[in-house]
């Protein structure tokens, strides 16, 4: 039986309506959840000195991997238990390669020469980022401890000579310092790793760009290798009737329930159920284009490219899109201020709002 492939003829997508698009993804990539390593070190020299040590460092380390996943919901956390021996860190390496983890956060529950946690991670096949987690136990030097106390808390020497080997072979990481048992150190790893997520999630997206920057708006022109190479995604032209051909098969009756919605929702001056009808018909029709075309972000120019032949303005189908989908919306060819929502939805998860400032007092 033939595939689809061979049934259908491979076009680009400006050339055909129908078929494969040869320069078009046309199926939906695949959506991977980020896989954050959890790599946590002891030092198997003292565990013969002090018995007691190994079962407390342990329990300190599962217990911090407990709070990390907790602060990291969107993320699959690669925790391969407690790495004290080079066999160790072999194994945990080789968890975190095949895992492809995205980044690797460090916590010493004592202090492990850093030869050995490197091993852990060149092991994985890119470089993943590194977030060094400095902790010990209480917030203050407390006078009482014993020799157990002190080597259970000689986290903060493992962290140091880790930070001068990475600076000396000029690797990137990040720093966080704090009392093990603080969730705020736990929140403050989610959001570098959000950070750092949403860079990359940048690196592989794809906007579409109906019509242009609007005439006269210097300070939005782009240039779009710049934007590739420097910010992360591909800005794709679409032809304003690709979004038109969707709208002219959309109809208002297929807006009515969340057209209905809308007006209990919100409190309306000189709006007519017609305009909010025709409004979401386009939004209605530039969710099907995004979806068409396998788009991460979507910019367009209105008024003659979109609003006059549709006799609706686009905001609102652009907030329902950003709202319900999650799928970023900007105007008049601002493909800066594009890469900025994204940005900031991916970093909070809250959708951001776009405003020029009239006034000022």
């Amino acid at each position: 039986m033939k595939s689809r492939e061979e049934k259908l003829p491979i076009t680009s997508f400006d050339a055909g309506e129908v078929g494969i698009f040869g320069d078009v993804l046309t199926r939906e990539p695949t959506r991977r959840r980020p896989q954050i390593g959890f790599l946590a070190l002891g030092y198997f020299e003292y565990w013969r000195m002090y018995p007691e040590l190994e079962h407390q460092v342990r329990a300190d380390l599962q217990a911090a991997s407990e709070r990390l996943a907790q602060a990291l919901p969107e993320c699959d956390l690669v925790f391969p238990g407690m790495v004290d021996t080079l066999d160790r860190a072999e194994e945990a390496g080789e968890l975190f390669r095949q895992a492809q983890v995205a980044a690797i956060v460090v916590m010493a529950g004592t202090y492990l020469p850093d030869f050995i946690t490197m091993h852990a991670i060149n092991k994985c096949a890119s470089r993943p980022m590194i977030i060094l987690f400095n902790s010990q136990t209480g917030n203050d030097v407390n006078p009482a401890d014993d020799y157990v106390a002190t080597m259970r808390n000689s986290a903060l020497i493992a962290i140091t000579q880790l930070s001068g080997s990475f600076r000396k072979m000029k690797l990137d990481y990040d720093t966080v310092v704090s009392e093990a048992s603080d969730l705020r150190a736990y929140q403050e790893i989610a959001s570098l790793l959000r950070a750092g997520n949403a860079v990359k999630a940048l690196r592989a997206s794809t906007y579409g760009l109906i019509g242009h920057v609007f005439r006269g708006m210097y300070d939005l022109e782009f240039d779009r290798s710049k934007v590739k190479g420097f910010l992360g995604p591909e800005v794709m032209t679409i032809q304003a009737e690709h979004l038109l051909e969707l709208w002219r098969e959309t109809s208002e009756k297929d807006c009515e329930q969340d057209a209905e919605a809308l007006e209990k929702r919100f409190k309306s001056k000189n709006i007519k159920s017609s305009d909010v009808l025709a409004s979401l018909r386009l939004g209605l029709a530039m969710r099907r284009l995004y979806k068409k075309f396998n788009l991460d972000g979507l910019c367009f120019l209105g008024q003659h490219y979109i609003e006059k032949v549709c006799a609706a303005p686009a905001r609102m189908g652009a907030s329902k899109l950003m709202e319900e989908d999650g799928f970023m919306v900007s105007c008049e060819g601002d493909i800066g201020g594009l890469v900025m929502m994204d940005l900031l939805y991916k970093f909070t998860g809250n959708q951001p709002f776009q405003a020029e400032w009239g006034q000022f007092d």
